[in-house]
């Protein structure tokens, strides 16, 4: 019987600023937690881990949070820090960010199992590519693994608590969340929490919350969206910490704390609805069963707009059951919504509060289809157990 404790090197270069790295280190967590494995996480940008996990030290090359090594990944001491941790038995790059020189030289000639960990995405094409073998000149075995929606794909990220937690939140559940992280809470008001990019859209939105007829309280977490919003109302200048807010009506704008990684569930319950960035916060948002948008990265030539439109369209259609479950004016009005979110279309000022309006009126439906959906996802095998499973085969 071979019990020999694997050790996996996973590199992860940050392009959108928490995405790459939310991803990555959620994923060295499940491996090492649940799956038994040793990680050993290369990053090229600590102070973007350090923003999921305060405890991260920025100055230091090499370090270790909750069992996982963690390097800095710089071309200059690769080779060095190579011999300060575990020799690699699998090799991960996420989203194809090629591996340093120094280890592709070190890798030949020897039984290192190596994958390229794609972008999630559920369009259709990623069943037939999903652990398609890709000839690399240094003779190492290499493959392409494909998160997805499918059973033909190697799944998504969930920890395996999450199926037994007790869900739905309830009222009094959002209250106490609303409490511990200084969360405002204002009656007869609809909590809007938002994870977002810096967009001409936005300024429009807060418009349509300020002159709604539903009172509305934005959690609008620190970062760029914030700097380009007091560009368009002066008033939010006086948003310089967090915990401040101000009131434009019938919208307050509140600016809340950048959580941990291990707590960005938390937030996301104690809100209302949600609109939310990157592919680890969109299946969080999933996760939690409450309605939500994905603000998603945009890409040249509106690569985006596919992969948004085959998201929600498996949400919608995905199992037995979910058609009828779906009001056709609900939905239509939720995708509107998304369409301008993301640049598809632009909505007229009257057709936009019609959408906002509708999808608040009638979110009890759109819920009953996305806690339909998630249950469906969470009886497949999670991302790092299929993972962790085809490591295991291979290195038999």
């Amino acid at each position: 019987m071979n019990t020999k404790t694997h050790t996996v090197w996973l590199f992860c270069r940050v392009i959108d600023n928490f995405g790459d790295i939310g991803v990555s280190w959620r994923l060295a967590r499940q491996l090492q937690q649940e799956q038994g494995l040793q990680v050993v996480l290369w990053v090229d940008d600590v102070q973007a881990l350090q923003s999921l996990l305060p405890a991260a030290d920025v100055s230091a090359r090499h370090a270790c949070y909750e069992g996982i090594t963690v390097l800095q990944w710089r071309d200059a001491f690769v080779a060095e820090l190579m011999q300060e941790v575990p020799v690699a038995d699998v090799v991960i790059e996420t989203f194809a960010c090629d591996v340093p020189d120094a280890v592709r030289l070190w890798m030949v000639g020897k039984p290192i199992l190596w994958l390229n960990l794609e972008y999630l995405t559920a369009e259709t094409w990623v069943d037939d590519v999903h652990l398609l073998p890709s000839l690399q000149g240094n003779g190492v075995k290499k493959y392409f693994f494909c998160p997805g929606f499918s059973d033909k794909t190697g799944g998504v990220s969930y920890e395996q608590a999450l199926l037994a937690q007790e869900r739905p939140v309830n009222r009094e559940k959002q209250l106490q969340l609303r409490q511990h992280y200084g969360l405002p809470e204002f009656a007869d008001s609809v909590h809007v929490y938002v994870f977002g990019y810096a967009d001409a859209m936005w300024p429009k939105w807060l418009r349509m919350w300020r002159h709604g007829a539903q009172k509305t309280v934005v959690w609008l977490a620190q970062g760029g969206l914030l700097a380009d919003l007091q560009n368009h109302f002066p008033e939010l200048n006086a948003l310089q910490q967090v915990g401040d807010k101000v009131s434009l009506q019938q919208v307050t704008v509140c600016l809340v704390p950048f959580v941990a990684q291990s707590e960005f569930d938390h937030v996301l319950q104690a809100a209302d609805v949600s609109v939310v960035r990157g592919e680890d916060s969109v299946l969080r948002a999933l996760w939690q069963g409450r309605v939500f948008w994905w603000q998603i990265y945009r890409q040249e030539d509106n690569a985006h707009h596919v992969k948004l439109q085959a998201f929600w369209q498996r949400c919608r259609t995905h199992g037995q059951g979910l058609q009828a479950a779906c009001n056709e004016t609900m939905w239509q009005a939720h995708q509107a919504l998304s369409d301008e979110l993301n640049g598809v279309r632009e909505l007229e000022d009257t057709e936009r509060t019609q959408a906002w309006t509708t999808v608040l009126r009638q979110q009890a439906q759109l819920m009953v289809v996305l806690q339909m959906w998630r249950g469906q996802l969470w009886q497949q095998q999670s991302l790092a157990t299929q993972l962790a499973n085809f490591m295991r085969l291979q290195l038999k």
